[in-house]
């Protein structure tokens, strides 16, 4: 019966109704209550300009068990000296939204694609007025819960007034899976630049055209292209029959490994580090000194970590250097540790960095041997992320990112993929600011602060040995 009268009800609203929502709702005011929310959400999405899959990137990071999707995002708080004009924050608001397709999609986990919706259905632009600073992380906190990965409300601009200061802020809130760290970069620069133009009253230049379609086509093509074979095929004859460096208990609960338990180490190193390294890059160093301290820290001859790398340069056919969106891909790289930066590690360690997009594309757009062995590859738990320079204000900008308390980025019931990640980030003086956060059910504070330290004493090691020619 109740398969019938979900049949039923499915023809008679146009929508698709579920069995589980009769089964979650057994009165009949919960089942209209239940079925209203239903067409809202269906309605939201109507009305869009194209469709597309989801990156290789997007899926994994959407895939995570976790209880509040909705909530991970990419946030910042913004300051200016001037009194901001709200119409015209609102029409660079807006102008960006036209210009960036990620930031009016919504995504259908389930079916693997992001629709991408009208420009006119933006609706997340808000003014709110607070009394002081204090009430600043309420608002901010509000905010970040309130996006919607289904309903295309994935991206928002508020305008906060402070009665008590007369001064202003601007929250920019953008989920993590239509956005990358570059694109905050991209954003504030284009705010900056918008609303200029919209206070003086200019025609904006005509629309750019997206690349993000362009960049996933490309991407397939090279998954079934002779270098994507040939990876393909190193990585069936691999198998990796290994993953080293875990540092986590393979039989662990999601609960044992979420947002609220996580704490963090941090450590700098000053810019000296790089003095001798001629040519080789920061990400690159802070790597091998990772793969060292963790091969160290567990005896093994071996470390595999998983990398977060940059998808934006990938691809020659489509231009999304300037483009809001997600471009990251993850890559399982397996390295022996090394005494100094002799040419062997870094030539493969390029290697497989080289190879780390076709890696992910390979794992939904490969052939079945291909996806099968990527599907084979133990859990690796130390996921790295190089985030680049720290974001500052470039000259001429109006808005300046601050520091204060923007609310929660994630939700604290939120499983975290990795038992350790570790991030680097270059401070403006070319220093290294190195973070590793780790679960403080899994792990003691004191492992997890020799990890840093050991990081910390490798990187200084290589840094004095000359890097080869």
């Amino acid at each position: 019966q109740a398969a019938r009268l979900a049949d039923r009800l499915s023809r008679m609203l146009d929508l698709e109704v579920e069995l589980q929502i009769l089964f979650q709702n057994p009165k009949l005011t919960e089942q209209i209550e239940a079925l209203e929310e239903l067409s809202a959400a269906d309605e939201q999405i109507v009305e869009f300009e194209t469709v597309l899959p989801l990156t290789p990137g997007q899926a994994r990071f959407l895939r995570r068990q976790n209880p509040n999707p909705d909530h991970f995002n990419i946030a910042t708080v913004l300051a200016t000296e001037e009194t901001i004009d709200m119409a015209a924050l609102e029409a660079a608001s807006v102008r960006l939204v036209e210009t960036n397709p990620s930031l009016r999609t919504a995504i259908d986990v389930a079916a693997d694609r992001q629709l991408v919706l009208d420009a006119e259905s933006w609706t997340g632009f808000s003014r709110r007025e607070i009394d002081d600073l204090d009430q600043l992380t309420e608002v901010c906190t509000e905010r970040q819960r309130g996006l919607s990965l289904s309903g295309g409300n994935v991206f928002s601009v508020t305008l906060i007034d402070i009665a008590s200061t007369n001064e202003q802020r601007v929250l920019i809130v953008m989920h993590h899976a239509i956005s990358d760290r570059m694109s905050l970069l991209l954003l504030l620069d284009g705010l900056s630049d918008e609303y200029e133009r919209a206070l003086s009253g200019n025609e904006p230049p005509a629309r750019p055209k997206a690349g993000s379609a362009a960049w996933l086509a490309a991407l397939k093509d090279d998954a079934h292209g002779a270098e994507g074979q040939r990876v393909g095929d190193d990585l069936v004859a691999l198998r990796w029959s290994s993953a080293s460096g875990c540092l986590a208990p393979a039989d662990r609960k999601p609960h044992q490994n979420s947002n609220g338990d996580g704490a963090a180490e941090k450590r700098h190193v000053d810019a000296s580090f790089l003095d001798a390294t001629n040519d080789v890059r920061p990400n690159e160093l802070v790597l091998i000194a990772l793969t060292n301290a963790l091969a160290e820290h567990n005896g093994d001859d071996a470390a595999a970590v998983e990398v977060i790398n940059n998808g934006r340069r990938l691809t020659e056919s489509a231009d999304v250097a300037r483009e809001v969106g997600f471009f990251l891909t993850y890559v399982p790289v397996l390295l022996t540790p090394t005494k100094g930066l002799d040419t062997a590690a870094l030539t493969e360690l390029r290697r497989q960095m080289d190879d780390s997009w076709r890696l992910d594309s390979l794992s939904m757009y490969g052939t079945p041997d291909t996806i099968e062995a990527m599907a084979s590859i133990p859990k690796i738990d130390v996921l790295y992320n190089f985030m680049g320079k720290r974001i500052g204000t470039p000259a001429g900008q109006r808005f300046s990112p601050t520091n204060e308390d923007r609310g929660s980025d994630v939700a604290s019931d939120g499983h975290r993929d990795h038992a350790i990640a570790v991030s680097a980030e270059q401070t403006e003086d070319g220093g290294i600011d190195l973070t590793v956060v780790y679960s403080r059910i899994l792990h003691d504070t004191s492992d997890i602060a020799a990890l840093a330290d050991g990081i910390v004493d490798h990187l200084t090691r290589l840094s004095r040995t000359p890097a080869p020619a």
